[in-house]
């Protein structure tokens, strides 16, 4: 079995993938631009696909590459604010019931 190197670079909705020396496919997501770029190897060297193996290399352009830093700044600070405690402790939060139920106390005897 050969590895075969590729560059995948994202225009539009689409995965645009060279593979050298082999030819150039597209795919809408990152799976699928991976078994694409097999699928044209195996086609292209007329080999069963199972006997190709693709490494693909991911780029992002500097706008999409700072539109992701930027995400993940922002689920970093959610996440540390979701970890805070309470403001007031003393006082808890309300808590879910299901549609028709109503939160009762427990009697207790």
């Amino acid at each position: 079995m050969k590895t075969y190197n590729a560059t995948a670079t994202r225009e539009g909705r689409w995965w645009i993938v060279d593979v050298p020396d082999i030819g150039v496919t597209q795919g809408r997501t990152t799976r699928e631009a991976e078994r694409m770029a097999a699928d044209l190897v195996a086609i292209m060297l007329d080999i069963p696909v199972e006997q190709v193996t693709v490494n693909v290399t991911f780029r992002l352009s500097d706008e999409l590459t700072n539109e992701v830093h930027i995400a993940r700044q922002a689920q970093k600070q959610q996440t540390r604010r979701s970890d805070m405690p309470p403001t007031n402790p003393a006082r808890p939060s309300a808590t879910y019931s299901p549609p028709g139920y109503r939160n009762r106390t427990p009697r207790v005897s």
